[in-house]
């Protein structure tokens, strides 16, 4: 009698989900469509780069999302819904782990205060205003404070923020 190996069992599996990780994943990643830049992305200044750096340090990305959905709860926040290459120049993207908070990819187009600011530097000035008291500007808003940080680094992370525009006022 011919003795059996588990050799063939195991391999026909394996390479089922060999593959199944390659047309879901590997291929995807590798597209051209997510990998070339477009019209639709943009290159952060240094500011902004080092503004990322706190956005995910701070735990900004525990309650607030970065990505535009085509949802009927986030239909007010962006003109249209994620492109693919939008969040190209984020790498690792940070879409948000929770949604405590309210999506902030087009946050640079809705910057809080009560006069809307027009140029950069305003929307910046607005932002850290806002950093540093959020519940001056939203009462009862469960944001904490991040006057903890230096002035130059709330800078940073306004700017950041204020780079995330969609293109004009929802």
């Amino acid at each position: 009698m011919r003795r059996m190996t588990l050799l063939p069992v195991l391999a026909g599996p394996a390479l089922l989900v060999a593959l199944g990780y390659g047309v879901t994943v590997v291929a995807p990643a590798n597209a051209r469509v997510n990998t070339t830049r477009t019209g639709e992305t943009h290159t952060y200044t240094k500011a902004a780069e080092k503004g990322r750096h706190l956005y995910a340090t701070n735990g900004c990305v525990y309650c607030h999302t970065l990505a535009r959905r085509d949802a009927y709860t986030d239909a007010g926040l962006g003109k249209a819904p994620s492109g693919p290459a939008e969040a190209l120049n984020d790498t690792p993207a940070m879409l948000g782990q929770a949604r405590y908070g309210p999506d902030l990819s087009c946050v640079g187009d809705r910057v809080p205060g009560e006069v809307k600011a027009t140029d950069e530097a305003n929307k910046i000035t607005l932002m850290v205003e806002y950093l540093t008291d959020p519940a001056s500007v939203h009462r009862g808003t469960t944001m904490p404070s991040y006057r903890v940080l230096r002035t130059a680094d709330l800078r940073r992370l306004a700017a950041y923020l204020v780079e995330h525009t969609c293109g004009g006022t929802p």
